[in-house]
């Protein structure tokens, strides 16, 4: 069973979506784990940062709000 991490901004303007894609994901993958996490971002962060951002075991896959089916794929191709 794979982890999935989602971070998201806090305040974020597209809470709704991030949460409506959370919800299609964890119906397509139930037994995943998943959670929806505020980022940690300060003045101090170094680099581009691009939220929300997907997490699958701890690696990158994904950033922004992609398409449901293409997530899914990338999703499972690293879980």
């Amino acid at each position: 069973m794979a982890r999935l991490t989602i971070l998201v901004h806090r305040g974020c303007i597209s809470i709704d979506s991030i949460q409506k894609l959370t919800q299609e994901i964890r119906q397509q993958l139930p037994d995943w784990t998943i959670e929806l996490l505020p980022a940690e971002v300060s003045g101090e962060s170094v680099g581009l940062i691009v939220l929300p951002a997907f997490f699958v075991d701890e690696t990158l896959v994904a950033t922004g709000l992609p398409e449901t089916e293409w997530l899914l794929r990338r999703l499972l191709e690293h879980g």
